[in-house]
């Protein structure tokens, strides 16, 4: 079926002063433009990066998804035609095509731009809590389902639906990611872990941390096949090594109450990973960065204290991009990819390393260390 197509352009003026500042190098800090949806109160969620570098966003009381286009002169939404659908998390595969699910109708939605086609994968079942979504190397779908602990998966070539499930303990499976070896990696709100999914291999591994209560949230894994998540309950931005099972924790921007939802990595010109996430917490919401591998941290803040910014996509134009669930906006801006960091103060300790590996142990991968600074906490990363 086809859906209705409605296209927000902005300014002239903007459009070719954003087309003209993609070409250079952006400065620290240059806001692209702030649009609020076509609907209010449209509840803007999860975001994805396309192929094309558009980024695309659910918006959840809004019933419909929406895309910034790559040249960053207009924004497209698609009103979803059965009424309520709540589209709640979003995913573009390799190929640009759009998945995202359906968690008022219990279905899994694909829309394909280059025909604005939408097709729905609906198998019966109520109140499923589809929560997450992504697509591996060989287009099969995953999806969580938060309220029945279950993940599923979709083979489109095959026309076919499998269930993994592995447990009676109440785990509230979230949000979910795929590696480039066709695991998948999911966050298990309630039963405070992380899970990996061998779906050729019908297994499923968890991985368990002291420090009580910590409600993982959003997940993402990064260029190197490690795995950066929230933790909402413990105010909390997380890295788990895939290759020796370590987590390393570290605080959130805004502390113990900052509530961070979704995260993305990406890898920059200097082949650092940069991490970004939303903090949610009402009255004090904003968007943290951290350069991962100098340990270097900045943060923008939301357009108004009740904004609760919520999903947060990296581009490939040196531009991050987030959406604004109380205030129906999206909102991108240029940043500095290095995110300089300020020298330590003389006779401060730089830094303490926390775990090293011999070369013998396997491929050279990151080393934690963090700041000894009482009045500055951070973590580094630093390659060996």
């Amino acid at each position: 079926m086809y859906i209705q197509r409605k296209v927000s352009a902005w300014p002239t003026v903007l459009s070719l002063a954003i087309l003209a500042a993609v070409g250079t190098v952006p400065a620290l800090g240059q806001v692209i433009d702030t649009v609020s949806t076509d609907t209010p109160n449209s509840g803007p969620g999860k975001t994805a990066r396309a192929p094309d570098g558009s980024i695309w966003f659910v918006e959840q009381t809004g019933n419909r998804i929406g895309a910034i286009n790559p040249f960053r002169t207009d924004m497209d939404e698609f009103s979803l035609v059965i009424p309520n659908s709540q589209p709640s998390a979003i995913t573009v595969d390799s190929s640009g095509k759009v998945w995202f699910t359906e968690a008022g109708t219990n279905r899994i939605g694909v829309y394909v731009p280059s025909s604005n086609y939408l097709i729905e994968y609906y198998w019966g079942g109520a109140k499923l809590g589809l929560s997450g979504i992504g697509v591996d190397y060989r287009g099969r779908c995953f999806f969580t389902e938060n309220r029945t602990n279950r993940i599923g998966m979709i083979d489109p070539s095959r026309l076919t639906l499998q269930y993994f499930s592995w447990s009676t303990q109440d785990m509230g499976p979230f949000d979910l990611a795929c590696d480039s070896f066709g695991e998948v990696w999911f966050t298990e709100n309630r039963a405070n872990r992380i899970g990996v999914l061998f779906p050729d291999y019908n297994y499923v591994y968890d991985y368990f941390y002291t420090g009580g209560v910590s409600a993982p949230y959003g997940i993402v894994v990064d260029a190197d096949n490690d795995i950066w998540f929230t933790e909402q309950d413990a105010g909390a931005i997380s890295l788990l090594d895939s290759q020796t099972g370590w987590i390393y924790q570290f605080n959130a921007i805004g502390g113990s109450g900052a509530k961070p939802g979704y995260i993305d990595t990406w890898q920059n010109t200097q082949d650092q990973t940069m991490v970004a996430w939303s903090e949610t917490a009402l009255g004090n919401g904003r968007i943290g960065l951290l350069n991962a591998d100098t340990g270097a941290t900045s943060q923008i803040q939301a357009s108004s204290p009740s904004a609760a910014p919520t999903g947060v996509s990296f581009a490939p134009d040196n531009s991050i991009w987030w959406t604004e669930y109380n205030s129906s906006q999206i909102s991108g801006m240029y940043y500095n990819n290095s995110i300089v960091w300020n020298k330590p103060a003389v006779g401060e300790p730089l830094f303490a390393l926390l775990d090293t590996r011999s070369e013998a142990a396997g491929p050279l991968r990151p080393v934690l260390a963090s700041l000894s600074s009482k009045s500055d906490y951070r973590i580094l990363l630093v390659k060996k």
